[in-house]
């Protein structure tokens, strides 16, 4: 997007960043099965996921810190072989009234995606993909 006198920027914000047209977005990570598990950090942004070698278990933040925080995660093709990606609430946190949600496992569940949404005391899961 340009204007006439070519200055402005898409700008896109919330409460844990700014994204600028044309920048890298921050927070951005990959982990693999030698990482897990993985303690999500206040800054992450979106959580690749290559479980090659190995399923992986992803520890979101506490929610009473997190409110807010859109967090999406994203495998990177190997579920379909019958690994996961396994993320759990702190402590007795739920996501979406369980204790943990599980992406893959199976035939037809490679580069499955969600979203999850801290509401302040639990997890949301908003959107996903397979």
């Amino acid at each position: 997007i340009k204007n006439a006198a070519a200055t402005d920027r898409l700008t896109v914000s919330d409460s844990y960043a700014t994204i600028s047209a044309g920048e890298r977005l921050a927070g951005y990570r990959t982990v693999v099965f030698a990482d897990s598990p993985v303690t999500v950090a206040a800054t992450d942004r979106v959580i690749r996921c290559n479980v090659v070698g190995g399923s992986i278990v992803l520890h979101l933040p506490a929610a009473a810190a997190s409110a807010g925080m859109l967090l999406p995660v994203k495998d990177t093709g190997s579920c379909a072989a019958g690994l996961t990606i396994t993320v759990e609430g702190a402590g007795a946190e739920t996501i979406d009234g369980a204790l943990n949600d599980v992406l893959g496992g199976g035939a037809g569940t490679d580069y499955a995606s969600r979203t999850y949404l801290c509401n302040g005391t639990s997890w949301d899961k908003l959107a996903s993909y397979k």
